[in-house]
């Protein structure tokens, strides 16, 4: 949501991002620091689709006070997994199109000076998102795999738009501990299908995926889901495409795709 709003807001605009880097934003509630930055802002953008529990208590007291309240996933077909919706909305490029519109629509609204400003840089952005969509389907394409074995579910919307399937041990929570059944029925699907690697994640610990691996010989592997950026990768100017290539990459290999 940062960079997005970066990008479209350009220098007409300050973001401030309420999540630290590398924090995990799925429990996270704002401080009275936090708080007190939004109280300041014209623009609160969130996610929405359950990613940030603490703005539905929020949202009605920060509104009161002036301040537009928008969530970039409004207009998105979301999927629900046991009862919830799946918030990884980002991850798919094209519901990405989306949340970049509804991001520009919010900026428009408190800055209606430069709506044609915004305009013109979410368009290339957009661009940018339609060209990644594209590098997907090409990359996963062909493929000798059809299930990703992974930590904790983030690709509802990636295996329905590129037609995969995910295995996970925890669900739409990082925070789930996984029952010895379901380990144990892990293990089997990466045996039978002979799958070479499991993906774990930046922000979690890799100890499960780990004792998968020993278990199994199949290699971990570090996908990241866009959640937070750590200070480091901040410093190396990674971004959303520069991450999401990578994660591409590891998509490609973990469904043993012939395309890169």
């Amino acid at each position: 949501l940062t960079f997005f709003t970066q990008e479209i807001g350009g220098d007409k605009v300050s973001v401030t991002t309420i999540t630290p880097p590398g924090i995990e934003p799925h429990e996270y509630d704002p401080n009275p620091g936090d708080l007190a930055n939004i109280y300041k802002a014209k623009l609160l953008i969130l996610n929405g689709a359950n990613m940030e529990p603490w703005a539905d208590k929020a949202k009605a007291d920060i509104a009161s006070k002036g301040i537009l309240v928008i969530t970039s996933s409004d207009g998105i077909d979301l999927i629900l997994k046991d009862g919830q919706p799946d918030p990884h909305v980002w991850l798919d490029p094209v519901s990405a199109q989306r949340m970049v519109l509804n991001i520009m629509n919010g900026l428009a609204k408190v800055d209606p000076e430069n709506e044609s400003y915004f305009k013109t840089n979410a368009d290339k952005l957009i661009v940018k998102l339609i060209d990644l969509d594209n590098q997907f389907r090409q990359s996963l394409f062909n493929c000798l795999q059809d299930t990703v074995v992974a930590s904790h579910s983030v690709f509802g919307y990636l295996e329905k738009r590129y037609k995969f399937k995910q295995d996970t041990l925890a669900g739409l929570s990082p925070d789930e501990e996984p029952s010895s059944q379901r380990i144990a029925q892990i293990v089997a699907t990466i045996k039978q299908k002979n799958i070479k690697y499991i993906l774990t994640e930046t922000l979690l610990s890799p100890k499960l995926s780990e004792t998968l691996s020993r278990e199994t010989g199949a290699v971990v592997q570090v996908f990241n889901p866009l959640e937070s950026l750590s200070q480091e990768d901040l410093n190396k100017k990674e971004n959303y495409f520069t991450v999401q290539d990578v994660n591409r990459h590891l998509l490609v290999a973990a469904l043993q795709c012939t395309t890169i």
